[in-house]
């Protein structure tokens, strides 16, 4: 029964974080928007993304993107895990471009990620390197889980963890005019369906 409650209780929290929405779900296709700005006619990366882009709201900076000839490199305020309103970084990955279009992909998480089990905070993640630490906590920890039963866990709840934790892949539209860049992303699960950033 306790075992039972642990789980029930770990589900919710996991549905309470997708609600409030930490990354895509990787069927976003919004064909809105405005033109591309340099180049990415032809798929690849535009160079004309490359540089930092912030998103500030009311004088503070919640999210903090670097782009780079395709890589993508993520801060963001933690809320739920700190008070401190300084950016840590969360997410790495990829990202392309073709004409207006825009697909992110993020490919590891940092372990100060919020809802994260036994992660460190000071190391980097892929999907596959998560397993291990959230068995780990569950067996660590005075719950009673014998290692199959946090295994067995693990394996039911995969997929909303993966993108609690911000792993995944979303498309949609942007623009760049001058330095200014604004998204546009049919899915509101994702936080940067917020819009707009400012070359820093």
């Amino acid at each position: 029964m306790k075992k039972t409650v642990f789980k029930v209780l770990v589900t919710f929290c996991f549905a309470i974080a997708m609600i409030l929405g930490s990354c895509g779900d990787g069927s976003d296709d919004d064909k809105g928007g405005g033109g591309g700005g340099i180049g990415g006619g032809g798929g690849g990366v535009n160079s004309g993304l490359n540089g930092t882009w912030v998103f500030t709201y009311e004088g503070t900076e919640f999210i903090k993107i670097v782009l780079n000839n395709g890589n993508i490199t993520e801060s963001s305020l933690l809320l739920m895990s700190s008070p401190s309103l300084e950016l840590s970084e969360t997410r790495k990955g990829t990202y392309s471009t073709k004409g207006n279009n825009i697909t992110i992909n993020f490919t590891q998480v940092n372990g100060n990620a919020s809802n994260s089990f036994g992660l460190s905070p000071s190391q980097w993640y892929t999907e596959q390197e998560v397993r291990t630490p959230f068995i780990q906590y569950w067996l660590d920890g005075d719950f009673g889980m014998a290692q199959y039963e946090a295994e067995e866990m693990y394996d039911e709840m995969e997929s909303s963890y993966l993108k609690v934790l911000g792993f995944g892949s979303f498309t949609g539209t942007y623009t760049l005019s001058g330095n200014t860049l604004t998204f546009t992303f049919s899915s509101s699960n994702t936080m940067y369906s917020l819009g707009v950033f400012t070359r820093q």
